[in-house]
């Protein structure tokens, strides 16, 4: 989990603690959705590598490091699957969005507990060597885009994004909202999946 990879990506408000038991739990990626390298992942790959997870975990291969330094923490992966967008964590009650792979985990060290506490961790990431493969494609998009943001600090936003003739992300925008202090405010988006933070904070873009 570095610094760098968190900044951008799309849940890290999803991460749900339950501090008298230690547990971490949120999403560990989620199917098209393009991440902070400008990748994503289709459905099928979220439920290969969610295979992958259960076949390592049997075999006590699974390893939980620390902002990707290969180290193995004292943790244990208690509880992982592909959310449906329905149902509720058996853990926390959350229901996450559809298609994401869900990891929760127990946290044995008190130091690293405090690292989440304090939010030195923050996110989940996955950490593994891919082989890319290039293929062309003729594909049909809409050059604007109308969603919303999600909810922080007590409110949303509705989002309009905007791309060229290629696909590529150009510019967006929010809709004035009030936030908690109930000042009007809106915010530019800075790309496909976060706002600009200002001095009213940052929203991911859904």
């Amino acid at each position: 989990m570095t610094r760098d990879d968190i900044d951008q990506k799309i849940f890290l408000d999803e991460i749900q603690k339950q501090e008298d038991q230690q547990i971490v739990e949120g999403i560990a990626h989620m199917a098209n959705v393009v991440d902070a390298h400008n990748d994503y992942f289709s459905e099928f790959g979220i439920k290969k590598f969610y295979d992958m997870m259960e076949t390592a975990i049997k075999d006590g291969r699974e390893v939980i490091d620390g902002q990707h330094d290969r180290i193995a923490k004292d943790n244990t992966v208690i509880n992982h699957y592909i959310s449906d967008g329905k149902s509720p964590s058996s853990l926390t009650g959350k229901v996450y969005p559809k298609t994401c792979h869900i990891v929760a985990i127990k946290v044995h060290d008190k130091d690293e507990w405090e690292k989440w506490k304090t939010k030195k961790y923050n996110a989940f990431s996955w950490d593994f060597m891919a082989r890319v493969i290039k293929r062309k494609a003729v594909i049909s998009f809409a050059k604007q885009v109308f969603t919303k943001t999600s909810a922080d600090d007590g409110h949303e936003h509705h989002a309009w994004l905007f791309y060229d003739n290629d696909g590529n992300f150009v510019k967006g925008y929010t809709s004035p909202e009030l936030d908690s202090n109930g000042i009007l405010h809106n915010h530019m988006i800075k790309n496909v999946t976060n706002t600009r933070e200002n001095s009213h904070g940052k929203h991911r873009v859904l």
